[in-house]
């Protein structure tokens, strides 16, 4: 598969200002960025498997139970190879109610317990309006985990209260251990 070039992509939200490239477009209603004459949906790099784009939806029930219930964001790969995130991004189109208590996300290898793969998120669920955040590496080495899904998982208790959607989109690639 040949390597797919992006020139750029800028990010921004409800009234900010998006990338003009014809090849892409960014609907306000949605709050969605397509993209138009791609031939592949992920691109192969040099250090090791090709680069996926995930995106799960988790509605407002499932946010309030993510404690007990993590969500599973992409899938275990084979045995002797591992998820490697690049970045993640979130998004929460507001409710009524804000989340409280309990609100941190984190992404993790397996379940919650598994071992953290990138900083956590920590301001989305307590938003009050819209909102778009995005998070990549943390301070220290990430030990890589053979054949584990990839969970997002709040903590310390369940969330309260909060009735908002969120979405999350994993760029990442596997890599053989």
């Amino acid at each position: 598969m040949a390597p797919v070039n992006f020139s750029e992509i800028m990010y921004g939200g409800k009234g900010g200002v998006m990338h003009t490239d014809p090849d892409f477009a960014y609907d306000e209603t949605t709050q969605t960025l397509s993209a138009t004459n791609i031939i592949a949906t992920s691109f192969n790099l040099s250090t090791g498997g090709d680069l996926t784009l995930a995106t799960v939806s988790i509605p407002k029930a499932s946010v309030l139970t993510l404690n007990g219930t993590p969500v599973t964001l992409v899938a275990a790969p084979a045995a002797g190879t591992a998820i490697v995130v690049d970045r993640i991004t979130a998004s929460l189109v507001y409710g009524t109610a804000a989340y409280a208590t309990n609100t941190t996300i984190e992404f993790r290898y397996t379940n919650g317990s598994g071992t953290k793969v990138v900083a956590d998120i920590t301001a989305l669920l307590t938003a009050t309006a819209d909102k778009i955040v995005s998070v990549s590496g943390i301070e220290a080495a990430t030990v890589l985990t053979s054949a584990a899904a990839l969970v997002a998982v709040v903590p310390t208790g369940n969330p309260a209260t909060g009735d908002s959607n969120i979405k999350i989109q994993v760029l990442y690639h596997t890599v053989t251990i």
